[in-house]
């Protein structure tokens, strides 16, 4: 998720009376250590444009943020010495442990196993960025201006904690929906995909994508999954056979992406100086809603 989100809800975990009752300091830690998991963002510094390669890794396994929160403890220990190292290592795993469970939410993926294992985990129920969940967890600081005995900041947060849940759970209900959509899509269209696959959308859990894979064929799908409406969005033919994509899919950098990519959509083009180059891009990264670009995720790769 986005990192407002991600701060939003330690924040407000912490308001909903677990400041109240570990002390001062809470929401401070709770704030940065929801957020600090996102310190691999620095690689990009290092890793230029392929820096979102790398993301989501080590800082976001199993093995990295027990020594994060072991690190945060003991900078955290130094400001605030009111709370036990034992205190400040449980409010630095617990921040970090929601930042990495709303991470699973949407379809980037999470390398929860590195370095012993750089498969990438996802729930790929909701959009990277979602206004509801924004509106759900700033509704507490703006109602709680309005004073009356329902409007307290404490009470407010335990209601906007409790609407994220039944939202998370909303979206859950709407991509298994989605699967079961596509599969029914699928056999009525007697298509036998090798791969199949729902993809969170943009604006709200009620449309996903849904996309299928025979042979060197993508068949997409808009679906509607509150209404039943599978919407058939076009079929997308991928050049990953031909000789020039073959032999760019033997250099390194491209089968990088290959494991980082869900839906990878390979093109030969003509190229503006003459000759040939190859292009790639993941579904995963094309709504159907928001205008199209090509963004950090689309390579091209030019032939001699």
């Amino acid at each position: 998720m986005d990192n407002l989100t991600h701060t939003l809800v330690g924040v407000t975990l912490a308001n909903s009376g677990l400041s109240k009752k570990v002390g001062p300091g809470t929401t401070a830690v709770l704030a940065i250590t929801s957020n600090l998991p996102d310190i691999d963002a620095l690689w990009a510094y290092w890793n230029g444009g392929y820096s979102f390669l790398f993301r989501r890794m080590l800082t976001h396994s199993i093995v990295g943020v027990p020594l994060l929160a072991a690190a945060a403890t003991f900078l955290f220990r130094l400001r605030y010495k009111e709370l036990s190292w034992k205190t400040i290592f449980g409010l630095s795993l617990l921040g970090m442990g929601l930042h990495i469970v709303f991470d699973l939410l949407n379809s980037y993926g999470v390398s929860l196993l590195y370095p012993l294992s750089d498969r990438r985990f996802e729930w790929s129920v909701m959009f990277i960025i979602d206004l509801t969940m924004w509106s759900l967890l700033l509704s507490p600081f703006l109602l709680s201006r309005i004073k009356s005995r329902w409007t307290g900041l404490e009470h407010l947060s335990r209601l906007s904690l409790a609407g994220v849940a039944i939202y998370i759970l909303l979206c859950v209900g709407g991509e298994i929906r989605g699967e079961r959509m596509l599969e029914k899509t699928a056999k009525e269209n007697n298509l036998k995909p090798s791969f199949s696959y729902v993809f969170p959308e943009v604006f709200g859990p009620q449309r996903f994508r849904g996309v299928l894979k025979q042979g060197n064929e993508y068949t997409l799908y808009l679906l509607h999954v509150w209404k039943g409406i599978a919407e058939p969005r076009g079929v997308l033919l991928t050049d990953e056979d031909s000789s020039e994509v073959k032999s760019v899919r033997a250099i390194p950098l491209a089968q990088t992406l290959e494991w980082f990519y869900k839906a990878p959509v390979w093109k030969v083009a003509q190229a503006s100086g003459g000759g040939k180059e190859v292009e790639v891009y993941d579904l995963r990264f094309r709504s159907f809603v928001l205008p199209p670009r090509l963004g950090p995720f689309f390579f091209r790769f030019k032939g001699p």
